[in-house]
């Protein structure tokens, strides 16, 4: 997003700045702290499991996310 930004494309920079958004406010509505791990996990980062009282994502939750955070470039494309 920062790339296209800086390379003049405002308007792509926008529509992926949407499209982040939309993903994060669904990842956390759906999963709250959980789900903020798993997509950490799927993004190839250390989110881990959480903290007691606190459950894991059921799997079809871990699906939606997955799916969700497919949507972007994975972590080793970025630059």
């Amino acid at each position: 997003m920062f790339e296209l930004f800086k390379a003049g494309r405002h308007a792509e920079a926008q529509v992926l700045q949407q499209h982040l958004a939309l993903a994060s406010k669904a990842i956390v509505s759906a999963g709250g702290i959980a789900g903020i791990k798993y997509a950490m996990d799927v993004r190839g980062y250390h989110g881990g499991l959480p903290r007691l009282p606190l459950l894991p994502l059921a799997q079809a939750k871990k699906a939606e996310i997955a799916q969700l955070v497919g949507q972007f470039a994975p972590a080793t494309a970025r630059a």
